[in-house]
């Protein structure tokens, strides 16, 4: 792993939407998962560890009002009253910046387990992401940044030194607990994993391990159809792209 209290994990988005639980990376690399809360799953068997890898985190709703797949992806996940339940029984449990700032209410009275939100898409959501997390621990919550490193990508127009500069800002905040690296096949919301200079991925390396962190999600949103269902004859296909990623990652120092 990067450091010795940083966890890797996987998030479960890379199953597809519809799709069964499946093992797409090494047990000795990749230790547990970051859960998507679907409603169709049980979340019961889910964090009683009946499924082969452990649930350290559980991903709720995104809260988008504007972006079409988020708001139907919203309702196949469970509401954020249900999400906030199974605080404590995970180690940390997730929502994105928009559904924090809707259910501030909800989320300002939690006291068990932690909390980290996520930035979104849309600009200026980082900025706010980091009020929220001082907000909320000013009333007493735990909670932590989630950064996720495709969204302000995105909402800095794929500059590369811009999102670096803005990890930088958020380490020396104090209130990052995470990042979600995004290298999937949906290149609208994933990392250019095949276009990375050498360059980039050292500054990447770089900022990774000074800001110590305690969760590093390697998250594949894959593009359609394997977004929605992720078939027998395609896993080996990505079980050699994930080994591929894996290799970069320790490369650069990001994991061992």
């Amino acid at each position: 792993m990067t450091r010795k209290e940083t966890v890797v994990l996987s998030s479960t988005v890379e199953w597809g939407a519809i799709g069964k639980p499946v093992k797409l990376w090494p047990e000795e690399v990749v230790v547990g998962l970051e859960a998507i809360a679907w409603r169709r799953l049980s979340l019961d068997r889910l964090l009683n560890g009946q499924n082969e890898s452990r649930v350290h985190g559980l991903h709720g709703r995104t809260g988008s009002s504007s972006n079409c797949l988020c708001l139907a992806l919203d309702r196949l996940i469970i509401p954020s009253s249900l999400l906030i339940k199974c605080a404590g029984k995970v180690d940390y449990i997730l929502a994105h910046e928009e559904e924090v700032k809707k259910r501030w209410s909800l989320f300002k009275k939690m006291r068990t387990g932690q909390l980290l939100i996520e930035n979104g898409t849309s600009k200026g959501s980082l900025g706010r992401t980091v009020d929220l997390v001082e907000d909320l621990r000013g009333v007493g919550v735990k909670v932590g940044l989630m950064f996720d490193l495709a969204h302000e990508y995105k909402v800095g127009g794929g500059d590369w030194n811009e999102l670096i500069k803005r990890y930088g800002e958020v380490t020396d905040r104090g209130v990052l607990a995470g990042i979600h690296l995004p290298f999937g096949t949906y290149e609208g919301d994933s990392l250019p994993f095949e276009k990375m200079t050498n360059q980039e991925w050292q500054s990447l390396a770089d900022v990774i391990i000074k800001s110590q962190l305690e969760w590093l999600v390697i998250e594949m949103r894959n593009a359609v159809p394997d977004s929605f269902l992720l078939t027998q004859g395609r896993i080996p296909e990505l079980r050699k792209r994930n080994e591929e990623i894996l290799e970069r990652l320790a490369g650069v120092g990001i994991i061992s």
